[in-house]
């Protein structure tokens, strides 16, 4: 018996029309040559994350979050970009920032630069106000490149747009004539920054 327009015979199998196996020939290579850039863009290393924007230096109120492209920081303070997964010779110590008795937030990731896998050797992992000094050469980071990471204003006298009179305890001893000088490593567990506006 023979189907009806329509209808489904299954003992007659529909063959694909020349018309439809050459569009998906050419789909198919269309496919294949797209795969094959793509591969070859990969491999070339050709897609990278876009340049750094430059580092700037806010002298303005708080709060102040940490900078995207931290390797423009790095590079302003002179220091080392190192991966993300060097953790050697690690020390943390909590740092406190005061601004006319108002305790200021210090951010995640200062100095972590996430979307090229770098970090400074001296940066913040979480806003928990403890700073971390990790990889090689992490002896000799002072308190002004930790501003100059942060992006903020930092000097004798200014924090941001606040001026007046800054004072800096180490472990509880007062170390405010060596200010932006301190050396960070030298820091056993607590820094207090404070600036009294005038």
């Amino acid at each position: 018996m023979r189907a009806l327009p329509g209808e489904y015979d299954r003992h007659t199998v529909a063959r694909p029309t020349l018309a439809i196996m050459v569009r998906r020939s050419i789909a198919a290579r269309y496919v294949a040559m797209v795969a094959g850039v793509l591969v070859l863009l990969g491999q070339a290393g050709c897609v990278q994350p876009a340049p750094p924007a430059p580092a700037e230096i806010r002298a303005t109120r708080p709060p102040w979050s940490a900078p995207r492209d931290a390797v423009s920081y790095m590079d302003a303070a002179g220091l080392n970009q190192l991966p993300l997964s060097d953790t050697s010779d690690p020390h943390t110590f909590t740092m406190s920032l005061t601004i006319d008795g108002s305790d200021i937030a210090i951010p995640a990731n200062i100095g972590l630069d996430r979307v090229r896998a770098l970090q400074a050797p001296v940066h913040t992992h979480s806003d928990d106000h403890v700073v971390w000094l990790e990889g090689r050469s992490d002896r000799e980071v002072t308190l002004s490149d930790f501003f100059l990471l942060w992006g903020v204003r930092f000097d004798g006298n200014c924090i941001g747009a606040a001026c007046g009179i800054v004072r800096i305890t180490k472990d509880g001893v007062d170390a405010t004539q060596t200010a932006g000088a301190v050396v960070l490593r030298d820091v056993r567990n607590e820094l207090a920054v404070e600036l009294v506006s005038d």
